[in-house]
């Protein structure tokens, strides 16, 4: 398996998505969907896309080209909705997109592929060889990602990720944060506590938060060389 995590606005990760589909040989479909007959191959990033992914925490792509043996697959999961088989069939690239609600900032969005997919029907796996036109889109997935993308090291801490620009931005104006479990991190101060439900939030007590710099982890991991 193959990862790439970064931490961008919605818009900054629909740019990302549409660099990747103009490459000319490859479309998304939704991680679920209503019915398969209706699945749209997506090759073009609309406004009404951008409005609807940004409704939800996080949304799943899977990506299929020039690279992928076998159609998608789908499986039924209960009262009419349907999932995208990303272990059969293909070989598929996934993409998560996450968008940036009540001033968080996730540094969940991702691409990756998975260690195996299995052949339609079968018991059988397809091969490092069959898989190996997937592995060289992938790293021009991520290539064309990193257009987009600085490397951004938190304050006072060892945490260092991949982001988006205009995030950057944006963290650092203290509009939006990173949050953990027990702390959050805006504008290059730590703030305790669990995740606020809006953002900005006052400056806190001191420049300090008591948080260590050394704990931070969770979501803002460290990712994609």
């Amino acid at each position: 398996m193959a990862e790439f995590m970064f931490a961008a606005t919605i818009h900054e990760s629909c740019h990302i998505l549409q660099s990747i589909l103009d490459r000319g040989d490859l479309y998304a479909i939704e991680e679920y969907l209503r019915d398969p007959k209706d699945a749209e191959h997506i090759t073009q990033v609309t406004e009404a896309m951008r409005t609807r992914w940004s409704e939800p925490w996080s949304l799943g792509l899977y990506l299929f080209g020039s690279y992928s043996i076998y159609p998608p697959s789908f499986a039924d999961i209960g009262d009419g909705d349907h999932l995208v088989r990303s272990l059969v069939a293909g070989p598929c690239i996934g993409l998560r997109l996450c968008a940036d609600k009540k001033g968080i900032l996730s540094t969940q969005n991702d691409i990756f592929t998975k260690a195996f997919y299995q052949i339609p029907n079968t018991e059988e796996f397809l091969t490092p060889e069959q898989l190996a036109p997937m592995k060289e889109a992938y790293a021009d997935c991520v290539k064309r990602a990193k257009k987009f993308l600085v490397r951004y090291q938190l304050k006072d801490s060892e945490v260092r990720l991949w982001i988006g620009r205009e995030a950057r931005e944006l963290l650092e104006q203290g509009q939006l944060c990173l949050y953990w479990a027990d702390k959050h991190y805006s504008a290059g101060k730590w703030y305790p506590g669990p995740r606020p439900e809006r953002w900005p939030m006052p400056d806190p007590a001191g420049e300090g938060s008591g948080a260590g710099p050394t704990e931070a982890s969770g979501t803002a991991r460290t990712s994609g060389g």
